[in-house]
């Protein structure tokens, strides 16, 4: 994950001191390599160093046209009144400081337009897909817990929620009011605005440490999105570089959203209930890929099975599938019926048979190494 370089300069020492304790305390010290500058001197040094700057925030009266002529990077302004605000190069300094970094990172992602989403992702950010060929399979169960385990790690996630009748809800809360259904808007009609506008339209889970997009149940929007447009959403988070893993909640049909995070993963953990229905529904969607992705789509080798409700052992036809199943989720009936976020997070028999999927599949996928 890309830091960026960021300078802020100002006269007012407990401002800088309040947004540098800021940083450094929170998960912003993950996305920013910080410099603070009290003086038109000490910013001059920085800039007259051979280290190179992304961004500088700073108050107006430290401008100098001369120092600032050769600087490479994105020049934003921080104003005491909102009433001196007249273009998208400045700031109100006296908001909160997450408002405040947010709103700094829209403008920035705008402004820079060597990382529109168009020009692809920089490889850094893993994406991963979760998927079924048969409904309540467990896939969100895995990919919200796999998003808890690895926030856990210290890792930054995103997780998408793709499911036509998505239960993201039970599993990802917020008290922002931000409406993630206008990402769609700026997908169709201003994609050049996108990147800047996941920093905006996101939310964040305080509890499980997770982004997240905010939508409804069946968005028609979503619905109408081709491919390409998919396509574009999920290079646009990448691109922010803010993430280490793109976590996809696949629908179980087989429709656009789901084709489309099948093209963007790198890997795609299956899901496969312990019973006959699961395993041949898989078998007989992999006889039609091709058909469905056309030839040369590479999803098999991108595959990981993974058997759910596990008890123990799988049936003797189950095995003439010949799967290669790479880990196994145990069944748990405490979760019978339906318990709250918290049991679910917590279990800690699922939660030890996760980490070791994490471990052999995940973490070493994303160092380079072998994933068998």
């Amino acid at each position: 994950m890309k830091k960026i370089k960021l300078i802020v300069a100002d006269h007012d020492a407990a401002f800088l001191q309040s947004f540098g304790e800021y940083v450094l305390s929170s998960d912003a010290q993950h996305q920013f390599d910080l410099k603070l500058c009290t003086s038109e001197e000490s910013l001059g040094r920085y800039l007259e160093s051979d280290e190179h700057f992304d961004l500088i925030l700073l108050k107006p009266e430290l401008y100098k046209q001369e120092q600032l002529h050769s600087f490479r990077g994105i020049i934003l302004y921080l104003e005491e009144a909102k009433k001196n605000i007249e273009t998208n190069q400045q700031l109100f300094k006296y908001q909160p400081i997450t408002k405040l970094l947010s709103d700094m990172l829209s403008l920035y992602y705008e402004q820079n337009k060597s990382l529109d989403a168009n020009n692809g992702t920089t490889g850094r950010t893993s994406i991963i897909g979760f998927y079924s060929a048969t409904g309540g399979a467990g896939k969100t169960t895995l990919a919200a817990n796999m998003s808890r385990q690895l926030a856990i790690m210290g890792k930054k996630i995103f997780y998408l929620n793709f499911e036509v009748l998505n239960s993201r809800e039970l599993y990802f809360r917020s008290d922002e009011d931000k409406p993630s259904l206008e990402v769609f808007y700026y997908l169709k009609a201003k994609p050049h605005q996108l990147m800047s506008k996941v920093e905006t339209l996101k939310k964040h889970d305080p509890l499980m440490n997770v982004d997240y997009f905010d939508w409804p149940t069946n968005p028609e929007e979503m619905l109408e999105a081709s491919k390409d447009e998919i396509l574009k959403l999920i290079q646009a988070i990448s691109a922010t570089d803010q993430y280490d893993y793109i976590l996809i909640d696949m629908d179980s049909s087989f429709q656009v959203l789901s084709q489309a995070a099948f093209a963007a993963c790198d890997q795609l953990f299956w899901l496969l209930n312990n019973d006959m229905q699961s395993f041949h529904k898989t078998n007989e969607l992999l006889k039609n890929l091709d058909q469905l992705l056309g030839k040369g789509h590479g999803v098999q080798e991108k595959i990981e099975y993974i058997v759910n409700r596990f008890t123990g052992h799988v049936s003797e036809p189950f095995i003439t599938y010949d799967f290669a199943i790479k880990g196994y989720l145990p069944y748990v009936q405490e979760w019978n019926p339906l318990v709250d976020r918290d049991q679910m997070m917590s279990h800690p028999h699922y939660t030890q048979e996760l980490l070791a999927i994490i471990r052999g599949l995940v973490e070493t996928s994303k160092e380079g190494a072998p994933n068998g």
